[in-house]
């Protein structure tokens, strides 16, 4: 399916690259925009797409449908506040900004120009996610008893500039990378009543208090060494069953059998691609050729994902439990 939308993307690094060929087969027309003007006019040439260097001549002389933010963090909030007051919807990468504060005033600006704002937290356009998120909610298995989250990879040396390791602009491992199960637990639970989170720039694990009976924990980090293998999952455990995540697989232990679970489930069009962002850019051309708000990753969810993340950074530095809720 091709939507009949113009969308401009900001950044020509690894995560704006992908954007690029993807929203190449999704859209009519793409626009990047990007201050490395040599991959800039590669990438352009390559996709057949218009270039500029500067955002705000782009924003002055196009009308795209919408704009997608892929520049490191702490552009974030400059580039879809502007996006936003020049009439455009705008789906901004994770992480939604460098602080709470920031993040509310892009989606206050939002709600005041009558825009759509999503933040592009790609883990909730994952089958295993959404099968998760049915088990938690329909109670198929009973109660939830355990859930652990975890994500590592090798250092992030392929960021533009090296700024993923520069924390005062990506926030380190806890903001950039353990952010995507933070915003999983907000997505599935809700908000919990405290977090205890232990580390550094470069390795951190977080416990959260929520009901009486549930043990909730997630932990991330970046491997100081060369070609250190990617790999994330879950752990859950549920009264009548135990379910796993490694990667893309997901196993069901139920009475003795062990299943994929995700072959006999009805996914909508939405979780049908195995590629999460594939599914998360689909799902955010759907909501604007569509006049939609965007149901499956709501901004206003994604704030509260900034407020608990900004409760794991107090935990870390003063090695207490931070309440919440």
């Amino acid at each position: 399916m091709k939507y009949g939308l113009t969308a401009a993307i900001l950044g020509s690094g690894y995560i704006g690259e992908q954007y690029l060929e993807i929203l190449s087969g999704l859209v009519e027309r793409v626009i990047l925009c990007s201050n490395d003007e040599a991959k800039g006019r590669a990438l352009s040439q390559k996709y057949r797409c218009d270039f500029y260097m500067d955002y705000e001549e782009l924003y002055r002389q196009e009308t795209p449908d919408f704009v997608c933010i892929c520049l490191p963090t702490n552009l974030h909030c400059d580039a879809t506040v502007k996006a936003l007051e020049s009439g455009f919807h705008v789906l901004c990468e994770k992480t939604f900004a460098s602080s709470v504060e920031e993040a509310e005033l892009m989606l206050n600006t939002a709600k005041r120009n009558q825009k759509n704002l999503m933040i592009g937290q790609v883990a909730r356009f994952s089958k295993a996610y959404e099968y998760l998120k049915r088990c938690i909610s329909d109670r198929r298995f009973g109660e939830l008893l355990y859930m652990e989250f975890y994500r590592h990879s090798d250092t992030p040396l392929w960021s533009v500039g090296g700024w993923l390791q520069d924390v005062s602009r990506s926030g380190g491992v806890l903001r950039d990378l353990h952010i995507h199960d933070t915003d999983a637990l907000v997505g599935l639970l809700g908000l919990p009543e405290g977090v205890y989170t232990v580390g550094g720039d470069t390795v951190c694990r977080s416990v959260y208090t929520y009901a009486a009976g549930k043990s909730v924990s997630a932990s991330a980090s970046w491997r100081n060494a060369k070609d250190f293998p990617f790999y994330m999952g879950y752990d859950v455990v549920f009264e009548n069953a135990t379910l796993q995540r490694q990667g893309d697989d997901v196993i069901l232990y139920k009475s003795g059998t062990a299943e994929n679970p995700l072959e006999n489930e009805n996914f909508s069009e939405f979780f049908k691609n195995d590629d999460s962002l594939y599914n998360e850019l689909n799902y955010f051309c759907y909501v604007i050729e569509n006049g939609i708000i965007p149901e499956l990753c709501p901004p206003e969810e994604t704030l509260k994902t900034m407020l608990l993340n900004r409760s794991e950074a107090v935990s870390l530095k003063s090695g207490k439990e931070v309440k919440i809720c």
